[in-house]
């Protein structure tokens, strides 16, 4: 379910382009992505919008701010406040608060739960039997909560609050005055640039880590194009089974409760990133690769550039099956198997229906899985993630372990400082920087210069030459 499905649920009002009509729109989020804002533009139409977004993703918040209005044309007030919590933590939280008007009475919805604003975020959706076949949207939790008119007053103090600096006597709301629902608020703030030695605090090197992203090896899909067949037991492995099993094609799976059948060829070359990739763009750490969000766009092409590999071909092939005919054949295949095992290994292992083979909970059992195999290779970001063999997260997910992040980060810069061959930009960008021999890059150094770094790192991006 979609923002957009969410409120659609209640009473509102479309104008005559069908868009839904909103007045004030609050959103606290500590992650935004454009998609969401686009998805939100094309659907609803709103008097204002304020976007309390942690003070890390500030300057990502401008930028889609700059996209939109290029796009949308964007009329209305748009506001984007940089906060941080009452003792300069990072903000966590994610609310949505609307007012719209219906039947000439204000109504107000207040959205609180898990979900970022993105748009993988209010996509819900997860695999229920596939632990190798991941749905990249989120499986989210929300509520959607009706605010009475005299919360509405305490909804507008809260937010007022924070773009003022200001403390309430309060921050807990009790939404229907009887103790059964009761909501406590975060102390936000806005977050106040300061300066010091003329570095940005906003444009710290740590929140630059926040605002970067993480890829990860996305190996867990070794058993794409296979089926599996869940067992009433466990297996004995001295039995005669096993043996059976795979003279009808059937591999026994390590958890010995099922086994499985390959009707698309396993790749034989599962990993094809590029060692060039992580040598000028990625730094290791102990939660997976680290870039900046400036070198995404490359990395990105790099890595989901490849059409023609196994992997793409083994995507193709298991797009074009024909699920009757290939659930015909698997399920025959382990009916022929089935036969071969005696009547007491039948009722042991195999469901059972009045002495006979079960064929209708076999045949649903694989046809579902081929279903679901077919819709993941139809997904683009599937796609992207299994012929790459990476995934793709942004940092500020990582925020309460964000300063382990960035030692590691530190740690890598200093062991390529010392490498004469190494290609990493960033690392290229400091060396230049930097003349003496044998120093130790530390964290206020990269504080100091941060921008400084920056602006040269932006320099080296325009002039290299990105073809691998």
């Amino acid at each position: 379910m979609n923002f957009v499905e969410l409120l659609q649920q209640y009473n509102m009002s479309y104008d005559n382009n069908g868009k839904i009509i909103l007045e004030n729109v609050y959103i606290i989020t500590p992650y935004l992505s454009i998609d969401f804002f686009q998805e939100f533009f094309n659907h609803f139409t709103f008097t204002s919008l304020r976007l309390f977004v942690d003070k890390s993703s500030y300057q990502k918040a401008i930028n889609i701010k700059e996209e939109l209005i290029k796009d949308y044309r964007v009329k209305t007030k748009f506001h984007i406040i940089p906060t941080e919590d009452s003792e300069g933590r990072f903000v966590h939280a994610k609310m949505y608060y609307i007012e719209t008007k219906a039947n000439q009475k204000t109504r107000a919805y207040l959205v609180i739960g898990s979900s970022n604003a993105s748009s993988n975020a209010f996509t819900f959706g997860i695999d229920e039997e596939d632990e190798y076949l991941y749905n990249y949207a989120n499986a989210e939790l929300n509520t959607v909560i009706k605010i009475t008119d005299n919360n509405r007053k305490f909804m507008e103090r809260y937010f007022d609050s924070i773009n003022a600096g200001e403390n309430l006597h309060n921050y807990s709301l009790n939404v229907y005055g009887d103790n059964s629902l009761i909501i406590h608020f975060p102390k936000l703030r806005k977050f106040i640039e300061t300066k010091s030695d003329d570095c940005i605090e906003i444009f710290s090197f740590t929140n630059w880590v926040l605002q970067g992203v993480m890829y990860h090896k996305y190996d867990k899909l070794q058993a794409l194009g296979k089926i599996r067949i869940e067992l009433e037991k466990r297996i004995k492995k001295s039995d005669n089974f096993i043996k059976n099993a795979k003279e009808y094609g059937f591999e026994l799976e390590d958890d010995i409760f099922s086994i499985s059948y390959q009707f698309i060829e396993e790749s034989k070359n599962t990993h094809n990133s590029k060692d060039i990739i992580k040598s000028k763009y990625l730094f290791e750490t102990s939660y997976g690769y680290w870039a900046p969000l400036e070198f995404k766009e490359v990395i990105d092409e790099q890595i989901y550039s490849n059409k023609n590999g196994i992997k793409y071909t083994r995507l193709e092939q298991i797009k074009n099956v024909n699920i009757l005919s290939e659930t015909e054949k698997i399920f025959n295949q382990f009916k022929s198997f089935v036969a071969t095992l005696s009547t007491e290994q039948q009722k042991e292992y195999i469901a059972m229906e009045n002495d006979q083979i079960d064929e209708i909970y076999y045949r649903k059992t694989i046809k579902n899985q081929l279903e679901r195999q077919i819709n993941k290779c139809n997904d683009i970001n599937f796609k992207d993630r299994y012929i790459s063999g990476y995934g793709m997260y942004y940092a500020n997910l990582l925020a309460p372990c964000i300063n382990e992040v960035v030692d590691d980060i530190i740690d890598y810069i200093n062991i390529k400082f010392t490498d004469a061959s190494q290609r990493n930009l960033l690392c290229k960008t400091i060396k230049k920087e930097i003349k003496e021999e044998n120093i130790k890059v530390n964290l206020e150094y990269l504080d100091k210069n941060i921008k400084k770094l920056y602006k040269i790192l932006l320099d080296e991006m325009n002039q290299e030459n990105t073809d691998i």
